[in-house]
Parts: structure tokens; C-alpha cells; sequence
């Protein structure tokens, strides 16, 4: 089936789907967000292909992204972080110092760049954020 080009039935298909996928996710007793998911790798370019990807879907994209951060970020217990504070702020520590370190002398090493290059790719290895 050929990608649906009216922006209007675009929309009204991504309307339909937030809508109706809490629904129907809490009938099956799994969490929203995967539903919401599935849906858009199956609608998407990859799937049934029925939603060509634009700059709107895109954007759509990013926005679920930063919807995904914010429903973790609110699932954080800060009582329970403020229980395990040492061992938090050390498992955060070691999982960015290990692939900052390890990835800097990589790619100085192997790929011969200035260190200062080798610092910034090696960046990317270590961050934590999604975006």
C-alpha cells in the first residue's frame, strides 16, 4: 500500500492512536508507552509503511522521546536515591568515566586524532542522555 499523503488523515491516524493505545494497553495490562511504539514502528516507513517520514513525524519523534524522559523522570523514587546515595552517585560516576576514559585513548589510538577530537567523540560513548 502506497504512504498516505493528506496531511489531515496523517494527523488523524497519530490522534487516533494516542488516543486509543493507554486504552487498549490498559485492557492488555502492559504499559502505554509500548504500545505507543509498536504502533509507530508498525505505521512508520519500516512498517506497513502507511506514514511516510517527514519533518512532522519527526518531530512527533522527538517529542515522544522527551514524553519518555519525563514519565522515567517521574518515576524516580527520591527517597530510595537519597537511601542509596553513595552507591548511585559511584554507579554514575564509573559508568561515565569507563567509557569516557577508555574511549578516548580508542579513538586517539586507533584513528590518530588530536586529543581534543578524541576527547569530544569519546563524549558521545560516554553520555547519558537520550537526546
Amino acid at each position: 500500500m502506497d504512504p498516505i499523503t493528506s496531511p489531515i488523515l496523517i494527523f488523524a491516524i497519530i490522534a487516533l492512536v494516542i488516543l486509543a493505545a493507554p486504552l487498549l494497553a490498559q485492557r492488555l495490562r502492559i504499559p502505554d508507552i509500548v504500545l505507543l511504539m509498536a504502533a509507530g514502528a508498525a505505521l512508520g516507513p519500516y512498517g506497513f509503511g502507511w506514514i511516510p517520514r517527514n519533518s512532522a513525524i519527526t518531530l512527533f519523534g522527538e517529542v515522544g522521546l522527551v514524553y519518555i524522559m519525563f514519565l522515567s523522570g517521574l518515576e524516580i523514587d527520591l527517597y530510595e536515591f537519597n537511601r542509596t546515595r553513595k552507591r548511585s552517585v559511584g554507579f554514575g560516576l564509573i559508568t561515565f568515566l569507563f567509557p569516557q576514559v577508555l574511549g578516548t585513548l580508542a579513538v586517539w589510538y586507533f584513528l590518530g586524532t588530536s586529543w581534543s577530537a578524541a576527547l569530544l567523540v569519546a563524549s558521545m560513548f560516554a553520555s547519558h542522555t537520550l537526546l
